[in-house]
Order: C-alpha cells, then sequence, then structure tokens
C-alpha cells in the first residue's frame, strides 16, 4: 500500500510541477521529484492513461509539458487529501475496469 501512496503522491507533485512551468526538461523534471528517468517515463504514462495530455519531446534538449487546453485547477487541497482523492478514484477506474470480470464483492466472500 505504501507504494501506491509514494507513487500517487509522486503523481500529484508531477502535475503540479508541469503546471508551474510551460516547459520541463526531463532530466531537470526527474531531478526536482529526486526520481530517476525511467521513473519519470512511469509517470508520465500514468498520467497519460489518466487522461492528462501530457506531450513530450526527444533527444538532447527534450523535456514535457502539458498539452494545450490542459489547465488544471489549482491545487488546494493538503498531500493527504490529495492522496485520498488520487486513491479514491484509482479504486473507481478498477471498479469500472474490472466490472464485467466477474469478481466478488465483499458479501459473496463470506
Amino acid at each position: 500500500m505504501t507504494a501506491m501512496l509514494d507513487t500517487s503522491s509522486r503523481l500529484v507533485r508531477l502535475l503540479s510541477l508541469l503546471q508551474a512551468r510551460r516547459f520541463w526538461p526531463g532530466p531537470a523534471l526527474a531531478e526536482a521529484l529526486e526520481i530517476t528517468p525511467r521513473t519519470l517515463r512511469r509517470d508520465v504514462d500514468r498520467l497519460r492513461r489518466l487522461g492528462y495530455p501530457v506531450e513530450s519531446s526527444g533527444g538532447v534538449a527534450g523535456g514535457y509539458r502539458l498539452g494545450a487546453g490542459a489547465r488544471l485547477p489549482p491545487l488546494m487541497l493538503e498531500e493527504e487529501e490529495a492522496l485520498a482523492v488520487a486513491a479514491t478514484e484509482s479504486g473507481k477506474r478498477f471498479r469500472e475496469e474490472h466490472a464485467t470480470t466477474g469478481l466478488p464483492s465483499r458479501d459473496d466472500s463470506e
């Protein structure tokens, strides 16, 4: 569970950083998050799967930015509140994705 919270917290911070500057060179963004470039690429992929239009450019001068029209409302939540929202949304998506798989509900397990 801690790994998921760490990832969720990092994704919220990544969104905040992408919102703060028009463009982030990849190495600088990874350094700001204290993660490796590989972890940054994975986190960007996670944000894209969640529907955030994160654009990237490769090469020596490559980096990341939020796509056009992707301006997010200010993050007005404390970190714990943001994590709770992210965990709730993740749970909703899981239930929606697996609704047809016939996973037992809590009531069925008794």
